[in-house]
């Protein structure tokens, strides 16, 4: 007798060729705006370590309560925890607290013990930020 599983619905919105709507992808960098380590994080919120590391390697899906507390916590919707919409929404003290003069040492430093599969994800990451930019002759950017 074969068993089917059903899909969880977090795992089903993640579109495979856009890292940006990956769950776990969106908690990295909401944790790494307010400047938090995965510890921390999980003690505020009193969960697991070993589960978050988990969500945001997207090898788990959190339920519903605890997705709720990640929206709560960060001050997002669900919607864009889940990759329906691009923008956060953030709120004005997350974004002062957000340095955004990244060198290039620190996200080598960064990099340095990701998988094959995770630099390849921060790849797709960067390619699909470039083309999403706005064309304009007049930005430097």
């Amino acid at each position: 007798m074969s068993t089917t599983t059903k899909k969880n619905p977090v795992v089903d919105v993640t579109a495979p060729n856009d890292p940006t709507t990956s769950l776990g992808f969106r908690l990295f960098l909401l944790r790494d705006l307010k400047k938090l380590t995965q510890t921390k994080l999980c003690d505020d919120l009193g969960i697991s370590k070993v589960n978050y590391s988990r969500y945001e390697k997207d090898l788990r899906s959190p339920d519903y309560d605890t997705l709720l507390k990640f929206a709560t916590y960060f001050n997002v919707t669900t919607d864009f925890l889940l990759g329906k919409i691009k923008e956060p929404q953030l709120s004005c003290d997350l974004m002062e607290d957000f340095d955004y003069r990244f060198d290039i040492n620190k996200i080598l430093d960064l990099c340095e013990d990701l998988t094959d599969d995770e630099l390849k994800q921060v790849i797709r990451y960067i390619k699909f930020m470039i083309s999403e930019r706005p064309h304009n002759d007049d930005d430097n950017l």
